[in-house]
């Protein structure tokens, strides 16, 4: 929402959930006309190969939502079984294509199932993306088998960067950061 009303951009966001989905839909439907043209929402998961999976939802909590298994923020945090649904998954490279692709920003928000959608972007995608902005949670990332985030991105040519500017050069020590990976220049 922040980038629909402060920028001209086109938005396309991937929503799996369908309470998620039921929401973005209902907030954007109250926009004006020129903001809803806009937006595309697809109701898919993104991740390495096409299929289907379960998605788990904490209860009062649909932020942490997961495709693939429960991972809890702590550990009495209940998971709600009627929230729990079937839902596909696609390849990012399956779903766009490079005519015309110019992506200046990213947001990844997956609760670890970040290494996924990076296998299913490929080289053909990330190499039109400018600046990815996601969630380091080690937490996250380790209950999704996701051991490598950094290294992946780096191999699809981006730099690792605080918010700041500075640099990351290995994983980070603190468990839970908000990051950038910058497409390198050459």
């Amino acid at each position: 929402m922040e980038m629909l009303l402060s920028t001209d951009a086109k938005i396309i966001a991937f929503e799996p959930h369908p309470r998620n989905q039921f929401n973005l839909w209902s907030t954007i439907s109250r926009l004006d006309k020129s903001l809803r043209d806009r937006v595309v929402v697809f109701p898919i998961a993104l991740g390495s190969e096409q299929g289907s999976s379960t998605i788990y939802s904490a209860k009062n909590n649909m932020g942490n939502s997961v495709v693939g298994k429960i991972v809890k923020d702590f550990d009495a945090q209940e998971f709600s079984k009627s929230e729990e649904h079937t839902v596909q998954i696609e390849r990012l490279d399956s779903v766009l294509k490079t005519d015309s692709l110019h992506v200046q920003l990213m947001k990844l928000d997956a609760q670890g199932f970040e290494c996924k959608i990076l296998e299913g972007c490929g080289w053909e995608i990330a190499q039109y993306i400018e600046t990815v902005s996601f969630e380091y949670s080690k937490k996250w990332l380790d209950a999704q088998n996701c051991m490598d985030l950094l290294a992946t991105f780096r191999r699809l040519g981006f730099e690792i960067q605080r918010s700041g500017g500075s640099i990351v050069a290995e994983n980070p020590s603190k468990d839970n950061m908000d990051l950038l990976a910058k497409r390198k220049t050459f």
